[in-house]
């Protein structure tokens, strides 16, 4: 049984790094398949990126279910507009008149097969990949110390485990992610046990971006990196994961491809699929991709006091004096700058504007000022002494004029 899931990372710069993890993940090189480089799409911005997360999940001792199953999940974050977007695809999906090229028979004839069948079925490029195997998921789950989750309802499913997990708020332990992953005794059958998989992504990046009780993002690359395999350095996934852990989890948005399961699941000879609806799916992807939130929130830093907060300036570049160029600046326009000086390397291709959390109209504010930069929460990535830190990378332009 196959857990896959499709991160589609906007505006993370995946595959930038900022130089502190420089080592690729564990395996890595045994990735690396011709077929495999030629099915990814070669990334045309660094602030567009898509994975490809494919997590083989152990089969229970019943005949009554096909011999592997999969889930996946297009999962997309903007920097830009501050949203992360969870899409999940059924595994058997297919659409109308078209079930020899289902995910799942694409899946059959290998990796490079399914990233092409993914991005045929959504029209989204897939530009990294990696890969989880056997019992790893449930070792990582529990090594992550479980996953709390929020189950909308009861699970009691003996093709997918032996354990019983109650609805409602709880932590989930590897098995029990196996069991929730894994369930499909619903009406909806398999677009329920979507539905499940997405809010499992959710939990599992959760836990992933979690900083509370001496836990970081640092710790769960070390811990991803004893179970999976994949072309991204730890660098690469370390921004992701910072990237993602920026965005208010409240804001989320969690969903299930539209479409309806054919035929029989649960048999000895199972022969269900899921029909995908091409109407409603197109509405949805075009959602989905669509770079404007819904409703847009009323811009409030342009009313920011720019001195009711203190501001550092680093030089994240090798060009000399621009941190005390930038800081007199920014103390012209009335704000309190306490520091300037370098960066520990000068690797910075973007500049950021990394804020506490409670200044996050502080930091668009000092962005604004200066007309270029991107404002980034700090979550424990970043050594700061001040409300705002300012780090100036290569991409800083002539300061407008006062």
């Amino acid at each position: 049984m196959a857990f896959l899931l499709i991160i589609v990372i906007i505006g993370a710069g995946i595959g930038a790094g900022y130089g502190f993890y420089t080592i690729s993940v564990r395996s890595n090189e045994a990735i690396q398949s011709g077929a495999i480089k030629q099915a990814l799409t070669p990334q045309k911005n660094k602030h567009v990126a898509t994975v490809l997360l494919n997590v083989t999940l152990p089969q229970e001792t019943y005949t009554g279910l096909p011999s592997h199953t999969s889930m996946l999940a297009l999962a997309r974050f903007d920097t830009n507009q501050q949203t992360f977007r969870i899409l999940s695809l059924p595994y058997f999906a297919y659409l109308k008149g078209r079930q020899d090229n289902s995910l799942a028979r694409a899946a059959e004839r290998g990796d490079d097969a399914l990233i092409r069948a993914v991005t045929i079925m959504t029209g989204v490029p897939v530009n990294h990949y990696i890969s989880v195997s056997g019992n790893q998921f449930a070792a990582l789950v529990d090594n992550l110390g479980g996953l709390s989750a929020t189950l909308p309802k009861d699970i009691d499913d003996p093709f997918a485990g032996w354990r019983f997990l109650h609805a409602g708020e709880q932590t989930l332990d590897g098995y029990d992610a196996l069991v929730w992953a894994r369930a499909t005794n619903f009406p909806k059958a398999l677009y329920t046990q979507a539905e499940n998989q997405a809010l499992l992504v959710k939990s599992l990046f959760a836990r992933l971006c979690d900083q509370t009780n001496g836990h970081t993002i640092g710790q769960s690359v070390d811990t991803l990196q004893k179970y999976i395999r994949s072309d991204m350095s730890s660098n690469a996934i370390r921004t992701m994961l910072d990237a993602v852990a920026g965005v208010d989890m409240s804001t989320w948005e969690v969903s299930a491809l539209p479409g309806e399961t054919v035929g029989e699941l649960r048999t000895s000879a199972p022969q269900s699929a899921f029909v995908v609806s091409e109407k409603n799916t197109t509405q949805m992807v075009n959602s989905f991709l669509d770079d404007a939130r819904a409703e847009k929130t009323p811009e409030t830093h342009n009313t920011v006091d720019v001195s009711s907060f203190s501001l550092e300036v680093q030089n994240g570049t090798s060009k000399a004096g621009l941190a005390k160029e930038v800081g007199d600046y920014l103390t012209s326009c009335g704000c309190v700058v306490v520091s300037v000086g370098n960066a520990q390397q000068p690797i910075f291709k973007e500049t950021l504007v990394v804020y506490q959390p409670q200044y996050e109209d502080a930091a668009k504010a000092v962005v604004s000022l200066l007309g270029f930069g991107r404002s980034v929460k700090n979550v424990g990535y970043y050594t700061m002494h001040s409300s705002v830190l300012v780090i100036l990378g290569s991409d800083n332009q002539k300061l407008p004029q006062k």
